[in-house]
């Protein structure tokens, strides 16, 4: 699996990857931006795509993507969803390509809008798991993006934060109403 994007987008992309991972019948690997590689922690294998050389192929470039993406019986890609010259270079490998951002007024999370593509189960719950990260009084959290339509509800928001065991700040921008 091909997921760009910054944390915020790979994590409401969590369960429809998570849920790809556990259909793999063997091996499931999943490529990311580099700040959101601890983030997948249920796949065999994660990489930046910046070490795959995956963003050189339109050019024509000689990268490991080349030999990687030839061992793959399946790719699923929300990368070059929308870049003709990225589907042309990849054309000769499986890849099925999903839409990276959920259409306006889809009436769903983004979390949902992922899930639906890949086939999951609606109202999933990105996993995160912080091993090692130091226990702390409070959790903040900024339950909004950069744009609407991807916005998780708030209630998912306070579900979560009731299971976390410490109490949650919420944070707002001059943006949110």
């Amino acid at each position: 699996m091909i997921r760009p994007g910054a944390v915020g987008d790979t994590i409401v992309s969590l369960p429809a990857v998570e849920f790809l991972c556990r259909q793999a019948s063997e091996w499931a690997e999943v490529w990311v931006s580099p700040a959101c590689v601890p983030l997948v922690q249920f796949a065999n294998r994660v990489r930046s795509i910046g070490s795959t050389g995956l963003d050189l192929l339109e050019l024509g470039l000689d990268t490991p993507a080349w030999s990687a993406l030839a061992e793959f019986d399946a790719v699923v890609s929300w990368y070059g969803s929308a870049r003709p010259e990225f589907w042309a270079a990849v054309r000769d490998f499986p890849f099925t390509f999903y839409s990276a951002l959920p259409p306006a007024g889809c009436g769903v999370s983004a979390v949902d809008w992922y899930l639906s593509q890949v086939g999951g189960a609606l109202g999933g719950v990105p996993s995160l798991r912080f091993d090692g990260v130091e226990a702390r009084e409070f959790v903040a959290c900024q339950p909004f993006s950069g744009g609407a339509r991807k916005n998780w509800g708030v209630d998912r928001f306070l579900e979560v934060a009731s299971g976390l065991g410490v109490p949650v700040e919420f944070c707002v921008g001059p943006e949110e109403e």
